[in-house]
């Protein structure tokens, strides 16, 4: 087996995780990350993984937490730019589901997702996405009509 990292930069690495890491002890208790997020108004969360429930479970909960005691508004998502952007204002008569699927990326497509469109605390949220190229038709289309509708 190739090592690449050598043992030095791998101990480097573990004591900085054992400095840092910070265990879940009472399901959404994210206190923990006080001393992380004082001042900030950008938190990149990132992701780890596509299609693990616990994760996007977890993520959700401190997008909630995140959203109710430090007044973050807006979530933007691996997704497209449009699709993300308008997806509660154009299709705010579906349900949940079909909003997700047809707005998001299939990575989204899950019910752990659910509540950044149906839970009454992410009604206030602001969703966007960070890809410019479309990626659902059915979004394209509602854009271009929105488009002719509304310009000369």
């Amino acid at each position: 087996m190739m090592n690449f990292v050598r043992e030095k930069t791998r101990n480097r690495w573990k004591e900085q995780i054992k400095r840092t890491a910070s265990e879940i002890k009472e399901g959404n208790d994210f206190s923990f990350i006080e001393h992380f997020i004082k001042d900030k108004r950008i938190i990149l969360l990132g992701e780890n993984s596509h299609g693990i429930a616990d994760y996007f479970t977890i993520k959700t909960d401190l997008i909630r937490y995140l959203h109710q005691y430090h007044e973050f508004h807006v979530v933007v998502l691996e997704s497209g730019l449009l699709e993300a952007t308008l997806c509660k204002q154009f299709l705010s008569n579906d349900s949940p589901e079909k909003q997700i699927q047809n707005s998001l990326l299939d990575i989204y497509h899950n019910e752990e997702m659910k509540a950044l469109f149906s839970e009454e605390w992410a009604q206030t949220i602001t969703l966007s996405g960070m890809d410019p190229q479309p990626t659902y038709p059915l979004t394209s289309e509602l854009m271009l009509d929105w488009i002719k509708n509304h310009t000369d």
